[in-house]
């Protein structure tokens, strides 16, 4: 993994942003857990925050294409996932993880 983001540091992308988009997906693992072992409440967050953090890391013209791709990824991903025999909070989790690993495929580019 080293080597990929190498690649995209050298390739211009703030390392800032390669290791925000790593933690996505295990911040949501950790709050899928929370939410169904402790029994914490909250998972509205990610959606905003990563349309957020796509306009502010990328700017306008870039920033559009991330929100459809992360549209176009998200909802596939709901509809992959709706079939697994799995409760809500580990789907989304893995929703999130396919729409960050699409970002990065995007900043690869």
């Amino acid at each position: 993994m080293s080597f990929i983001t190498q690649y995209m540091v050298n390739q211009g992308v703030p390392q800032e942003t390669v290791i925000l988009i790593l933690m996505l997906p295990i911040v949501a693992t950790i709050i899928a857990f929370g939410r169904q072992v402790i029994g914490l409440r909250g998972f509205g967050i990610y959606a905003p925050l990563i349309i957020t953090f796509a306009f502010l890391a990328t700017g306008l013209k870039y920033g559009l294409a991330i929100f459809v791709v992360i549209l176009l990824v998200g909802t596939l991903m709901r509809f992959l996932v709706r079939y697994i025999r799995l409760l809500y909070l580990p789907r989304m989790a893995i929703v999130l993880t396919a729409v960050a690993l699409a970002i990065l495929a995007i900043f690869l580019e």
